[in-house]
Formats: C-alpha cells, structure tokens, sequence
C-alpha cells in the first residue's frame, strides 16, 4: 500500500482501475468506514461513492473500458450540446 504523500501525489481522475477497485474493497470488506477510507485516501466521499455504484452496477471498480466509454460519452455530450443549444 503507498503512503498517504504518494496516494496524494495524483488526481483520482488519473488513478488506474486497479487502484480504484482496492479502495472500494476496503470500505466494501468492512476494512474501515467511508470517512476512514476517504480521509486514508485523500479523497473525498463521494468520489469513493461514484465507484462503490459503479463497482456494484458493473460488477467491479471502474475498467480502463468502462472510463473510456464514459469519457466519449461525455465529449460526444459537450459538442452536441453546444450546437442544440440555440434551438431551444
């Protein structure tokens, strides 16, 4: 497990899925509370509760396929957005 210096070094945008699944299995496995995972983390509650959904929707923590799927989604999202706007 890395030190909390480390786990705060990155963004959790930039974490790997791995690295998310572990943290939703420690508050999951009953390891620690949500705040006691958050706080360990440095990483806000609700961003650990984003994956713990996804985690239980999809069967496991967010997969490299499952971000980028989102991540189309919501560049796909912007564009189309802007250009519907003014019909409105």
């Amino acid at each position: 497990m890395s030190t909390r210096s480390e786990q705060s070094k990155e963004p959790p945008q930039s974490w790997t899925a791995a690295r998310k699944r572990a943290v939703v299995l420690e508050y999951l496995k009953g390891q620690d509370t949500m705040a006691g995972v958050a706080h360990r983390h440095r990483l806000p509650v609700q961003t650990i509760l984003g994956w713990r959904e996804q985690f239980l929707r999809e069967g496991v923590a967010p997969t490299p396929v499952a971000e980028r799927r989102e991540s189309l989604r919501m560049q796909g999202i912007q564009p189309m957005q802007s250009r519907f706007s003014g019909l409105a």
